[in-house]
């Protein structure tokens, strides 16, 4: 029996070419916003206990839209955690995951990336697709 193969035309090859990113874009963007969230809930979690200003620190990790709406960016620090030094204002947020003269370094951020990172990258990978499938069905 003769293998059947589906051949596109080049006009239902383009249509379907247009049909992805509508269809796609909101679930890839649903994607990448859940992930940025998930890294940061982990940041929170990671910030050490027993050190002042905790509360605040945990607050400041946000995630704000990037230059793309497939573009997450998670920050720390900032208004809700800047303090008076001796003579000007610092961000505790980079003291905690730096350290400083005074104090060591109790990271919280960057090791969340790093060990978060790829294993958020495949699920969104996965993600996608599973939504392009959905447009065009692979048999």
């Amino acid at each position: 029996m003769a293998r059947r193969s589906r051949n596109l035309s080049v006009a239902q090859f383009q249509q379907l070419m247009e049909r992805i990113p509508n269809e796609v874009a909101a679930e890839l963007e649903a994607a990448v916003q859940e992930s940025a969230e998930g890294m940061a809930a982990q940041m929170r979690q990671a910030v050490p206990l027993g050190i002042d200003g905790r509360n605040e620190l945990q607050e400041s990790i946000q995630v704000t839209p990037g230059k793309h709406p497939l573009r997450k960016v998670i920050r720390a620090g900032g208004p809700l955690t800047t303090r008076q030094g001796k003579g000007k204002p610092y961000d505790y947020a980079r003291a905690v995951e730096f350290g400083t003269m005074d104090m060591s370094a109790q990271p919280f951020f960057w090791p969340v990336y790093r060990l978060t990172k790829k294993s958020w990258k495949s699920k969104i990978a996965r993600m996608a697709k599973k939504a392009i499938a959905k447009v065009i069905p692979i048999k």
